[in-house]
């Protein structure tokens, strides 16, 4: 069995914020499709900490990185933009499928599923408030954070915060709204690999990349991962990488 490092952004500098974390990635994926077949969530902090940590994780073995892009992606592939914003080299030997970016950040997701977080806040809630763009990785960073914050403030657990909530949103939605809210399901990337909803392509493909007997998977990844994809120029999507079986 490969053991794939999933890095991701998020979780600040304390034990029990990086739990939290690590515990809403892993339930957003597994929800996904991916129970029994999961990489290993690396809560790593801040964006600058979860690119250095992939880095080394990357030199050791399998590994992906997963960061906030931060801002609208106008480049083509998540790497450039990485390059661009924030002057992050690709890792020598890192490929395509290695990085994937949240559009533009984690709660850009929120809004694709607007249940779960009227669920969550309950009575006071007012759902009017949010940004209402249903392209919502074209939404601005601002613009989502002043949304959730006008539309939580009323409620018993008050203005949305970012440590107090949002790991606890990220495990109750729904992965398939999520994705359905990607206006780029039928676009390719620089590998040729289009994002191929539903999400039950998942779950042959992400157990392929999760072991080695058969599916050509070699480090790093580009020899033949399968699994989901975070998008190089999008939402959340999931993908479909072309087999390297020998």
């Amino acid at each position: 069995m490969v053991s794939i490092k999933l890095c991701v952004e998020g979780g600040g500098d304390g034990k029990i914020l990086r739990t939290a974390c690590r515990e809403g990635f892993r339930t957003f994926i597994e929800k996904a499709g991916l129970a029994g077949m999961m990489p290993r969530i690396v809560a790593c902090g801040g964006r600058g900490n979860a690119y250095n940590d992939f880095v080394v994780a990357h030199q050791q073995g399998s590994a992906m990185l997963l960061v906030d892009a931060e801002e609208p992606v106008n480049e083509a592939g998540s790497w450039r933009h990485l390059n661009k914003r924030d002057g992050w080299p690709r890792p020598e030997g890192a490929a395509d499928n290695q990085c994937h970016l949240m559009v533009q950040i984690v709660e850009s997701w929120f809004l694709a599923d607007k249940d779960a977080l009227k669920e969550f806040f309950g009575q006071g809630y007012r759902e009017n408030a949010l940004p209402q763009n249903l392209r919502i990785e074209q939404i601005a960073k601002g613009n989502i954070e002043k949304g959730l914050k006008d539309a939580t403030r009323n409620t018993q657990k008050q203005c949305y915060n970012k440590g107090a909530h949002s790991f606890e949103i990220l495990a109750k939605l729904d992965p398939e709204k999520v994705q359905n809210a990607s206006p780029h399901d039928d676009i390719n990337t620089e590998s040729d690999c289009g994002l191929r909803p539903p999400l039950d392509l998942l779950h042959f493909n992400w157990a392929c990349a999760s072991r080695q007997s058969n599916c050509g998977l070699r480090p790093p990844l580009d020899q033949g991962l399968f699994g989901f994809d975070f998008g190089d120029d999008g939402l959340l999507g999931f993908r479909g990488w072309e087999d390297a079986t020998p």
